[in-house]
């Protein structure tokens, strides 16, 4: 919440900045040579898609004094329907993090011959 202090636009870019990851590295330099320019259309429509929530969200949470979507789903329903919508998105978070985490690891592993497959074993034991 920072006190409430920083700037809209901070916190508008920082939202944006964390649907970015190492996999948007990694993948995107190909894809204008695979399929044009068409993946550019979700980073142009992500900042409208958040001005969006904004004039139709933050009214509302503003309203109910609330701060997250997981209370706005516990004020409206209960916290049963709370608790299974914050365990699907920490379960769909765990494995996309898993997933940001090993794309990466298997370019670097092709770059500096590492068999990872060995190390990923070796680990889990």
């Amino acid at each position: 919440m920072a006190d409430r202090q920083l700037p809209w636009y901070h916190v508008g870019l920082s939202v944006m900045a964390t649907q970015t990851s190492a996999i948007t590295f990694c993948h995107h330099p190909d894809k204008p040579a695979s399929d044009g320019l068409r993946f550019v259309q979700f980073y142009f429509g992500l900042p409208l898609a958040m001005v969006v929530l904004c004039i139709t969200f933050i009214p509302i949470f503003h309203k109910l004094n609330v701060y997250t979507a997981y209370e706005y789903l516990e004020k409206r329903f209960d916290n049963k329907t709370r608790s299974l919508t914050a365990f699907l998105f920490l379960l769909q978070r765990g494995l996309s993090t898993g997933i940001t985490i090993y794309a990466p690891a298997i370019v670097l592993s092709s770059i500096l011959n590492i068999d990872i497959t060995y190390t990923i074993l070796l680990e889990c034991w």
